[in-house]
């Protein structure tokens, strides 16, 4: 996850809640049960906070084999809700850009 807007981008840490922001925006990452997952987004300009839910990402691993027909490949499917946190460091990057960088296992 990468923030970048002049001098202005942070990324901090506030227990088990990561914020990534900027003058412009801020997301909020939480941790429950051991996964994180992106909880709100803040428009600052607007002064709007969406509340929000989801997998967060999905990864669609495909075992090919030789000989098989197209579209019986069944693939294994694995969200962020298949990992826990493990741990979690924050980054400086080029131009004030900030990093928070997540290890994760299932």
């Amino acid at each position: 996850m990468l923030t970048y807007a002049g001098d202005s981008a942070y990324a901090q840490t506030h227990g088990k809640e990561f914020l990534l922001g900027n003058q412009y925006i801020q997301r909020t990452i939480s941790v429950a049960g051991g996964t994180p997952a992106t909880t709100q987004f803040e428009n600052k300009l607007s002064g709007r906070t969406y509340q929000i839910s989801g997998k967060e990402f999905e990864l669609q691993l495909i075992w090919e084999r030789l000989a098989y027909t197209f579209g019986s490949e069944n693939p294994w499917i694995l969200s962020a809700r298949d990992f826990k946190l493990d741990s979690h460091r924050v980054e400086e990057g080029e131009g004030g850009a900030k990093r928070l960088i997540f290890s994760l296992s299932n």
